[in-house]
């Protein structure tokens, strides 16, 4: 019997708890989201970030896929160009920047 491939974006699904939706401007540097793979790489080590453009045309848009908060929240950190898109709105105007990721991350308590 054939065995089918699953795509990419339900392999992350199912091997990354943590998924992260950002943005960048448009004067940000060319290669954002190689970066990002390459500081995950370094810092974080072997298969523990993953990340895919977000798709609906949009080069600047992504998402990030963790094993843990705590590395979601270092990588933001790393990278203050990027913005954290909210579900709930889907608005950038409703985004905060990784810049204040440290702040918001105390929220509940």
């Amino acid at each position: 019997m054939v065995r089918r491939a699953k795509n990419r974006a339900a392999a992350l699904e199912n091997n990354f708890p943590i998924r992260v939706r950002i943005a960048w401007e448009r004067g940000a540097l060319p290669g954002v989201i190689q970066a990002m793979e390459a500081w995950g790489l370094q810092n974080l080590g072997f298969a523990r970030m993953a990340a895919t453009y977000a798709g609906h045309g949009s080069e600047r848009e992504a998402l990030l896929y963790f094993r843990s908060l705590c590395e979601a929240e270092r990588c933001l950190a790393a990278f203050p160009e990027t913005d954290l898109i909210d579900f709930c709105e889907q608005d950038r105007s409703r985004c905060f920047t990784g810049r204040t990721a440290a702040a918001h991350s105390t929220w509940g308590e």
